[in-house]
């Protein structure tokens, strides 16, 4: 989990983790940065949501991008101040405009949700892309989902698993967990269940119910070979996001 990921989750679902912002998030002096983030993950965890908006504000004037994205998830979440969806979108457009990857999926979900703009599905997807072609792996995920329900650009099963194995091979539980249905069900690709297993297996080791639902079920339809086989290369992965293997050079 990100640093930037775990301040999100303390503004959206109150969950306790212990974080400290990378120096990348404010760009001041290692030693400040290291201090407004340790101020900010305690303002969050006691959840004093009015002193912790107080705080992002002073960093969004100074133009940290990564403080007006969180502020921004303060105003669409309702921490510390009544739910202003208009507001939120206006700061997720000014870190978007920046070339800001979170902020750019965010306005994409705006977009898809008709929360502080106008439901407008073509503008998600233009939004989105350009998230996940810089590498977010939630607007991968989101992307591809665009693409496997048709909305804001021509179905094409077979974009939408390559958009969601972008995302899960970055260890996203929903990309994975669609990835595995891609595969489980031949949608835009030939059926895998070695595939299926792996990437559902992974999804629900994340907590995701309906993965280790579909987990059961899938082992349930495969044989003992195919479940080591798909077990093998669980392990293979794993070894490939602790970086003691790269998987792309034994292809």
């Amino acid at each position: 989990m990100s640093r930037l990921t775990a301040f999100i989750r303390l503004i959206s679902k109150k969950t306790v983790v212990s974080a400290i912002f990378c120096t990348a998030l404010f760009t001041v002096q290692p030693a400040q940065a290291i201090e407004q983030a340790d101020k900010l993950a305690k303002l969050l965890k006691a959840e004093k949501y009015e002193d912790a908006i107080k705080l992002l504000q002073k960093q969004s004037d100074k133009g940290e991008v990564a403080a007006t994205y969180l502020l921004a998830m303060m105003y669409d979440h309702g921490r510390g101040t009544e739910q202003n969806f208009d507001k939120a979108f206006e700061l997720f457009m000014i870190g978007a405009k920046t070339g800001h990857h979170p902020s750019e999926n965010s306005v994409g979900q705006a977009y898809n949700n008709g929360k502080g703009v106008e439901l407008d599905h073509a503008k998600a997807v233009e939004w989105f892309r350009k998230a996940a072609e810089g590498g977010n792996a939630t607007a991968q995920y989101n992307l591809g989902l665009r693409y496997s329900l048709g909305e804001g650009v021509d179905k094409d099963e077979a974009k939408a698993l390559e958009w969601f194995l972008k995302a899960a091979e970055q260890d996203n539980p929903f990309g994975q967990y669609n990835a595995a249905y891609a595969y489980a069900t031949a949608a835009g690709t030939e059926k895998n269940m070695i595939e299926a297993l792996k990437w559902a297996k992974l999804a629900s080791e994340k907590g995701f119910k309906p993965a280790v639902v579909f987990t059961s079920f899938l082992a349930s339809k495969t044989t003992e070979e195919e479940r080591k086989a798909a077990l093998d290369k669980i392990g293979a992965f794993k070894m490939q996001q602790a970086g003691l293997v790269d998987l792309n050079a034994q292809k």
